[in-house]
């Protein structure tokens, strides 16, 4: 990829030329991905396509892109896959639990985080 080539082939504008084609094709994928997935979720009350395609593109990425991901990232996407869980009726239509949902939610980072600034907050 010529983004990541430091071998001195590429310019560093040829390089930037590269990284700001592929923001615009990556934002025009997510824009994309994010729609037809509020489609499934209001037709359907799930998001299985929807993370099946995110799962689907992250397979795709070379791995130096896969490499900026978290370890959880794929193997998190996959359970969601199989739990087919349907947010309206809060039931896992395949495999696991329907508190699996909350598991996984509340196991990601950013909602740990929350946790610690809410336990760090004073109540006036």
């Amino acid at each position: 990829m010529v983004i990541y080539d430091d071998s001195g082939t590429f310019t560093a504008n040829e390089r930037r030329a590269a990284w700001l084609e592929g923001r615009a094709q990556e934002t025009a994928w997510k824009q994309a991905v994010v729609a037809r997935g509020q489609l499934e979720y209001s037709q359907t009350g799930k998001m299985t396509e929807f993370f099946k395609e995110v799962l689907g593109n992250y397979n795709e990425l070379p791995p130096i892109m896969q490499a900026q991901y978290p370890d959880f990232y794929a193997p998190r996407l996959e359970h969601l896959i199989e739990m087919d869980f349907n947010f309206m009726t809060h039931r896992a239509e395949g495999k696991g639990a329907p508190e699996d949902i909350f598991e996984i939610l509340m196991s990601s980072e950013d909602f740990a985080n929350l946790g610690k600034r809410f336990a760090n907050s004073t109540i006036s």
